[in-house]
């Protein structure tokens, strides 16, 4: 399947606009810090750096500055001029825009909605240029058509996995929806709407824990839903390839409400985000979007 040229450059345009915007604020950032090292300038503080490599910003100010914001707005060219070179430029621009976030929240921590509204834009410019990655042709041989790319073999580990520990999580909150030793009562005092574990039980358990093993199994046997048919006429794949970045962003909110209301941090936030992250990401790659293209009657 490959894309309609005018919805390709809609999207290249849209990639381009994406690093360009992304590329100025990293250059307006990267000023600010490189020319004011203490941060203040920028209304940050040094403090955030203790125990971190750097005693100011300055260079994560040039970093910023040369990266994000120049590196930046030269790949927004590229996708603009080079169709071919600018989706996998901007690509690498989008990881590098993740990792950048995923290393700031973890010297300095979540000070700042732009934190995750940079990391949801690190995640678009993925997306755009994965879905300008040219799909290879279905091959004609029934088991080359059967065997699952590795990117979905991926999936359906990552699923495999939420939904179990996501299902656990849930059974655990309802066993216990007044606390335990994972979940303790004092978390509660942060929370708005509830008194106890119950409903988030039922959000984790139901909604991530089952949804995930509902998505993995429609991934593996691509069973023909037809209450799904409207949708997947529209997508262009089988239902589940869109349940799947449909979870990853459900994963991804429910951290960041987590990192929100819940004063404790922990390691396994930083592995369920990424978790969340690659959900939304794998969906789009090439071999994945030929994989889950509806079955011919």
């Amino acid at each position: 399947m490959t894309a309609r040229p005018d919805a390709s450059r809609s999207l290249r345009r849209a990639l381009a606009a994406l690093l360009i915007f992304v590329g100025i604020g990293g250059i307006a950032g990267g000023i600010g810090l490189v020319s004011d090292p203490s941060g203040a300038a920028v209304g940050m503080s040094t403090d955030a750096l203790r125990g971190s490599p750097f005693p100011d910003y300055r260079v994560p100010g040039l970093v910023l500055l040369l990266v994000n914001g120049v590196g930046s707005i030269a790949a927004g060219v590229l996708a603009l001029r080079r169709p071919r070179l600018g989706p996998r430029v901007g690509l690498a621009f989008g990881g590098v825009l993740i990792a950048w976030i995923a290393i700031q929240v973890a010297i300095i921590g979540l000070i700042h909605w732009l934190q995750p509204a940079y990391l949801g834009l690190g995640t678009l410019e993925c997306v755009l240029a994965l879905a300008l990655l040219p799909v290879p042709t279905r091959p004609e041989d029934p088991a080359a058509r059967a065997r699952r790319p590795a990117a979905l073999r991926l999936v359906l580990v990552l699923l495999g996995f939420l939904g179990l520990t996501a299902l656990g999580g849930g059974i655990e909150m309802l066993v216990y929806p007044h606390g335990s030793p994972y979940v303790p009562a004092a978390w509660l005092d942060g929370l708005p709407l509830v008194d106890s574990w119950r409903v988030p039980g039922l959000i984790l358990g139901g909604g991530l824990g089952l949804g995930s093993l509902l998505v993995g199994y429609g991934l593996l046997r691509r069973p023909r839903w037809r209450w799904l048919d409207g949708l997947e006429r529209r997508t262009r794949h089988h239902g589940s390839w869109l349940g799947t970045m449909l979870l990853g962003a459900g994963l991804v909110a429910w951290i960041g409400v987590e990192l929100v209301l819940i004063p404790e941090r922990s390691a396994i936030e930083a592995l369920y985000a990424a978790i969340g992250v690659a959900l939304v990401l794998l969906p789009w790659a090439p071999s994945v979007r030929q994989h889950l293209e509806p079955r011919r009657s």
